[in-house]
């Protein structure tokens, strides 16, 4: 058999999925729902789809420069942006991303918040 069945097999990622997942998940916590620009519930849906994607692409340093300004305009306390981070993540597991995307995906969530939250301050 050797070692073909151990090497990794490149899935697809229904990034669509995902994004609508971790939108849900915003939506249905009352403590973020009010952050996420409310008078434009779509807006969420777009920026994390294209920052999802982008990371994803391996681009995740540029993902969270371009992701910054939107984040920054909801105005999120280092506790949101937890939260918010803990549902893009857990939205990613439900996806079954698979441990090397998880990974891309936290880093650029580590560096979004050092950028947008932390360095807003």
């Amino acid at each position: 058999m050797g070692d073909a069945g151990a090497r990794d097999v490149e899935v697809e990622i229904d990034v669509d999925r995902l994004v609508a997942h971790a939108c849900r998940l915003v939506r249905d916590d009352p403590l973020l729902l009010h952050r996420f620009e409310p008078r434009r519930p779509d807006a969420l849906a777009a920026e994390l789809g294209r920052f999802v994607s982008e990371t994803l692409a391996r681009h995740g340093v540029r993902a969270a420069a371009r992701f910054a300004g939107y984040v920054r305009r909801c105005r999120l306390s280092p506790e949101d942006y937890d939260r918010f981070g803990h549902y893009l993540l857990t939205a990613a597991l439900v996806c079954r991303v698979g441990p090397e995307r998880l990974v891309l995906i936290g880093a650029a969530l580590t560096t979004l918040r050092l950028v947008a939250v932390d360095g807003a301050r």
